[in-house]
């Protein structure tokens, strides 16, 4: 920047200089009595005085441009020598997403790899399931990750809306326990002890709270408890803080976090890809997202950690308790498995994969499935056929999407359920018009524990 002003003054001088020296010269020439103003202002003619001006004009762009050029050339050289240097001057979300994308690529190649030894037609049994359990598991990992990358660029750009509704704590906190024994026996990891204890009995004890949201904070930490945790426990749940709040924890006896590394990670701008602690990458991206969306439901989270000795989380939500009446018992077998040979549900859905996933998951429960291929076709079906029990309903479909499916749907037949499944996170405005048209919504991926007890409430 110096150089650059300093070459602009030089070139200032020198278009002074270049009209003192073409004045006196003009001066021998058309002038005797040598008056400076006829010499240098008024007595040149027209031509001469646009001739200087030119000049110094032309003077003053070729320094501005040789000093642009040098700047650009020094820059230039900054970037090609020193590769290293230049690559400290990416911005963090740059540098976060680079890399992330290393770590993309590990689930990726088991996938593909382990996709490519399946298809093997001399492949036994044995080794086929393992396959497809480090499929299956590398799946989840990547969806995990995918999820938390979204999850942090839209709480950094603003795109998190809360969806407040009547949240059943203890029903919620039965569903994440089975979810993760279920985990804890996929991980091997047989020498954990999971433990849910509730701070009220009453199992319709229920609170206004943003149910996903809140669901994904005790997800997101309970995922890095089993992540970090090879033996001893893992213990979650609340108590009553005060009038005012209830206080949610999750403790384990895991490998723990350093106090300076568990400082940074609550730190909102860390950066959580960290060379030097690989695998705590994750771990560090869900702690601050649950921090973040702790704080957008209105509360605190709160972090103890002690280095090979384990971790303890805690988050404070308000208590808005509400009142409501028990709901009807679900009608299962002695299996636990639901029976729904009496009932005919709709799916709207024209992605293929996507409705076998579905109805592969609906096969034992009995229940009679109709496909609609878009929302228009899925309007007719509810028009002409008066038996069915419910419709789960797509929202990106061809000719008509399931918004306006289901607002045509519900105009038919108000009384019947309409489910929305979409792969895209809802804003304000999307959860102002899922809650017009549909009873409820579930977001993509769906699974079958999650499908089977959203049905339950309706077929039952």
């Amino acid at each position: 920047m110096k150089i650059r002003i300093r070459i602009i003054i030089y070139s200032l001088v020198i278009s002074i200089l270049y009209y003192i020296i073409d004045s006196a010269i003009g001066h021998f020439i058309l002038y005797k009595d040598l008056s400076f103003i006829r010499v240098f202002i008024t007595g040149p003619p027209a031509e001469v005085l646009v001739h200087r001006l030119t000049g110094i004009t032309a003077i003053i762009l070729l320094g501005l441009i040789f000093s642009v050029m040098l700047t650009m050339t020094k820059s230039y050289r900054r970037i090609s020598v020193s590769p290293k240097k230049n690559a400290t001057m990416l911005s963090s979300d740059a540098d976060l997403l680079i890399n992330l994308s290393h770590q993309l690529k590990t689930p990726l190649n088991a996938i593909i790899g382990f996709s490519d030894l399946l298809k093997d037609p001399r492949l036994p049994s044995e080794p086929r399931q393992i396959y497809v359990n480090h499929i299956s598991s590398s799946g989840k990992y990547l969806l995990e990750l995918v999820n938390d990358i979204s999850d942090m660029t839209k709480l950094d750009h603003g795109l998190f809306y809360t969806n407040t509704t009547p949240c059943r704590v203890n029903k919620l906190l039965q569903e994440i326990r089975t979810q993760f024994e279920g985990n804890l026996k996929e991980k091997a990891k047989k020498e954990v002890e999971l433990i849910l204890k509730t701070g009220f009995q009453d199992e319709n004890f229920t609170i206004l709270t943003d149910q996903g949201k809140f669901k994904q904070i005790l997800t997101n930490l309970l995922e890095n408890a089993v992540m970090l945790t090879d033996e001893g426990y893992i213990e979650f749940g609340y108590k009553q803080k005060n009038d005012l709040f209830l206080e949610f924890y999750v403790k384990d006896t895991g490998s723990g976090l350093s106090v300076e590394r568990l400082e940074k990670i609550m730190d909102y701008r860390y950066e959580v890809v960290d060379d030097g602690m690989r695998p705590f990458d994750t771990a560090a991206m869900r702690i601050n997202i649950s921090k973040q969306l702790v704080t957008l439901l209105g509360g605190k989270l709160e972090a103890e950690s002690v280095l090979l000795k384990g971790s303890e989380f805690t988050f404070i939500l308000p208590l808005n308790e509400v009142q409501v009446h028990r709901e009807k018992m679900l009608k299962k077998t002695a299996l636990g498995t639901y029976k729904w040979e009496t009932k005919q549900i709709l799916i709207a859905e024209d992605v293929e994969s996507n409705f076998i996933y579905l109805k592969e998951i609906l096969k034992p429960t009995g229940v009679q499935i109709q496909r609609a291929m878009n929302g228009r076709e899925a309007v007719e079906i509810c028009e002409k056929n008066k038996n069915l029990s419910i419709v789960l309903m797509d929202i990106l479909m061809p000719e008509m999407d399931g918004y306006e499916a289901a607002r045509k749907i519900k105009e038919l037949r108000p009384y019947l359920p309409v489910i929305a499944q979409t792969a895209y996170s809802l804003g304000e405005e999307d959860y102002k018009e899922a809650d017009k048209y549909f009873d409820k919504y579930l977001i993509k991926p769906i699974w079958s524990h999650e499908l089977l007890n959203t049905l339950s409430g309706y077929l039952a």
